[in-house]
């Protein structure tokens, strides 16, 4: 059994799925595809059929996130859904396939899973009691078991990277390695060999062979961080690398299998870029199998009893409440990132080093994507709750002045806690 989220409902469900052979010599077998189950004529076959029509190895049969995915391994007689004959596919529910003169019935059991309450104030390294960050925990905790794709999407400085690292190690590829790509740190022209790999001699500086991020994180998690930074031209790679679970180095004329689970991270609203044409509606819909939310600082403010210590990492610091007052009124554009920062010019220079006003870091303190990132959230917070503000709060009236789509204004709102109405 697994667990997986269905995108038309919105919620986790519990799946198993077996085979039954309804026609043909072996009528009545049935086999469970816990993974991946290959068909054939061969005693090595998960399931072997004695069918002469049916070769050795006729057909694979594996779990996918959105069911199941079939594939003809170079059969005689080839597979069929009907009349037709499809090499390939996935069934997204029970359905027949036909190998030779055998008929298989492929089942899928489906049943709702409530997603529980999480009790604990801690999911890995990241810690939380508010309301949003225990459902943020119970999804991740949830997904944790299974092989979903995961996009965790938030204001930049909001821990996305811990929560990643905390749902590689609450899964069972916890014993691999955990790989952190950057899809903003890599210049465009090398994005494709650190992702994929590339072969010796490929270009000027390919002295040698070299895995890519992917390869590296065989067995484990590749997290791509930063997601909503990858050049468009390179996204249909990725989205074949996703689908077909291979890749291919820049220079090598194959293909090399890989086995690894992607989550992302993004500040970025994505299904907004997919609709300015800036990131591909498929490779969204791929990797966004599991959507979460991480809230911003200021919408989970009654967490900072258990943030500052976990900050503070063990050092033993008492504060004054004049001090704590200011930490709980402040806005926090730069999200737990700016608190830590905060806390250590504290640590520092006094409680005087902070008046309750956000300040920018110092330019060598922070890096620059994610100093332009805050930056942009800074002014898209502020430009739109201006607009909000001069017309009434009328979300129809805050799109036509600005330009963009009552949708996207709506995820706005939603993004940084506005105020909106009709």
């Amino acid at each position: 059994m697994r667990l997986r989220l269905d995108p038309a409902t919105g919620r986790f469900e519990a799946w198993r799925c077996e085979v039954r052979v309804t026609a043909g010599p072996d009528a009545g077998q049935v086999r469970a595809i816990d993974d991946q189950l290959v068909v054939g004529s061969s005693e090595t076959c998960g399931l072997q059929l004695h069918d002469a029509t049916v070769s050795r190895q006729h057909l694979s049969l594996e779990l996918c996130e959105a069911g199941v995915r079939f594939e003809d391994l170079g059969s005689t007689n080839g597979t069929q859904i009907g009349a037709a004959r499809v090499p390939s596919g996935v069934l997204t529910a029970s359905g027949a396939l036909t190998v030779g003169n055998t008929t298989l019935e492929v089942l899928l059991h489906h049943q709702d899973v409530g997603l529980g309450e999480f009790t604990a104030e801690r999911f890995g390294d990241a810690v939380g009691r508010s309301a949003a960050m225990r459902r943020c925990f119970a999804v991740l905790q949830k997904v944790a078991a299974t092989e979903s794709t995961v996009v965790l999407a938030g204001e930049t400085g909001t821990g996305k990277d811990v929560l990643a690292r905390a749902l590689h190690a609450a899964s069972p590829r916890r014993a691999g390695p955990f790989v952190v790509f950057d899809c903003a740190a890599v210049a465009p022209a090398l994005i494709e060999s650190e992702l994929f790999g590339h072969v010796k001699g490929a270009f000027s500086d390919a002295h040698s062979d070299r895995k890519g991020a992917f390869q590296a994180a065989q067995g484990g998690t590749l997290f791509l961080d930063e997601l909503g930074e990858l050049p468009l031209e390179l996204q249909p790679k990725l989205l074949r690398a996703l689908e077909n679970r291979t890749v291919r180095r820049v220079g090598d004329d194959r293909s090399r299998p890989v086995d690894v689970r992607v989550v992302a991270a993004t500040h970025r609203d994505l299904e907004a870029e997919v609709a300015a044409g800036h990131f591909r509606q498929d490779l969204y819909f791929r990797l966004a199998v599991v959507l979460v939310r991480v809230p911003p600082l200021r919408e989970r403010l009654e967490d900072l009893p258990l943030l500052i210590p976990a900050l503070l990492q063990g050092r033993k610091v008492s504060f004054s409440p004049a001090l704590l007052e200011r930490l709980a009124a402040a806005r926090w554009p730069g999200n737990v990132r700016e608190l830590k920062n905060v806390l250590e010019r504290v640590l520092a220079s006094g409680e005087a080093a902070f008046d309750g006003r956000s300040q920018d870091p110092a330019v060598e303190d922070e890096p620059f994507v994610e100093a332009r990132n805050r930056r942009l959230d800074a002014f898209t917070r502020e430009y739109l709750a201006r607009v909000l503000e001069r017309h009434h709060h009328s979300v129809t009236e805050a799109a036509r002045v600005s330009g963009i789509s009552r949708a996207t204004v709506y995820r706005l709102i939603k993004r940084f806690g506005l105020r909106g109405e009709e």
